[in-house]
């Protein structure tokens, strides 16, 4: 080989790794903005995803709420009905002790007295 020859393949040699590295610099540098952009995309989606979260515990703790309420309201409905009942069932029983009574006898109906005496 000629030292012309070496000496442009020595020249050449550098300038072409520096090239390839260059390149490959470049494509890692792509690499790694994809990445960062699919990494923001990522937490944009998991920021999101946490004001769902807050708005669905939101709308849990107010439907929760609401059937506090409305089992409240269905235990005092049914203390009322039972209250409404007993009462019922008492005065029911009450007209039946007034019926199951002999009927007092009305003063017409009373046994003739004694003749007067003579």
């Amino acid at each position: 080989m000629r030292p012309r020859n070496l000496l442009a393949l020595l020249v050449a040699f550098p300038f072409a790794a520096a090239m390839a590295l260059a390149q490959d610099v470049g494509q890692l540098n792509w690499r790694v903005t994809d990445a960062e952009r699919r990494l923001a995309l990522i937490e944009n989606s998991i920021a999101n995803l946490q004001g769902q979260v807050q708005t669905l515990e939101t709308r849990l703790q107010s439907l929760d709420a609401r059937f506090s309420q409305l089992v409240n309201l269905l235990d005092h409905q049914r203390k009322e009905d039972l209250s409404a009942r007993l009462r019922l069932e008492a005065s029911l029983e009450k007209i039946q002790a007034a019926l199951s009574k002999p009927a007092p006898k009305a003063a017409d109906d009373a046994e003739p007295a004694a003749p007067p005496a003579k």
